[in-house]
């Protein structure tokens, strides 16, 4: 064999676990949506076709393959909200929107949400500074919110929508939005304030 057609079996063993890989994401995250976010490992194995031992070839542990499927849950659900950061707008009008897709898709994906929130990493949370950066950078101010503020932030909109999936009848999705959007604007406010940025929430 030569080292080209080496390479060329190489690269479509890759492939072809890479394709596997993501199979048993997508069977994990059907399991879960099912059946809860404590279902267990040998649901998503019979959902992906697959001997639960299989499971375990591509991922060493249940617990990387929790992490995996919340990445992408988190993926799923930054691809719904990423639009509405990127949009022109009032600040008040930009949160109301992003909290309207994250309610919108918690509703949907109530499990799913559940799993995500409690499985919240550090890339998700770098994804919205990064998007906050450029909308202070739209406004004229180079400057970046600080990773504690951003955090907080996610983990004030996760704490209130778990919340919310438990206690539906407390509140309409539209009353939580509204909640939503006022408590992270005072977030935000403040944020910027200690940053010395004034920011007109409806300018």
């Amino acid at each position: 064999m030569t080292n080209v057609e080496k390479r060329a079996d190489s690269s479509a063993a890759l492939s072809a676990g890479s394709d596997r890989q993501q199979k048993i994401i997508d069977a994990a995250t059907k399991a879960i949506e099912e059946f809860g976010p404590d279902v267990a490992i040998g649901v998503t194995a019979d959902l992906a076709g697959l001997p639960r031992p299989h499971i375990y070839r591509h991922f060493e542990s249940k617990a990387e393959l929790d992490q995996a499927v919340a990445q992408h849950a988190a993926r799923v659900l930054g691809r719904r909200v990423r639009p509405t950061l990127s949009d022109s707008g009032s600040p008040i009008g930009i949160i109301r929107s992003a909290s309207r897709e994250v309610v919108g898709w918690a509703g949907e994906h109530p499990n799913l949400y559940r799993f995500r929130a409690l499985r919240r990493d550090a890339p998700a949370v770098q994804g919205y500074s990064r998007a906050a950066a450029a909308y202070l950078h739209r406004l004229g101010h180079d400057a970046v919110f600080p990773a504690q503020t951003v955090a907080a932030v996610v983990g004030l909109v996760d704490a209130s929508v778990l919340w919310w999936l438990d206690n539906p009848d407390q509140l309409t999705d539209d009353e939580l939005v509204e909640k939503l959007t006022r408590q992270v604007w005072l977030v935000v406010e403040q944020a910027a304030r200690d940053m010395g940025i004034a920011v007109d929430p409806d300018a």
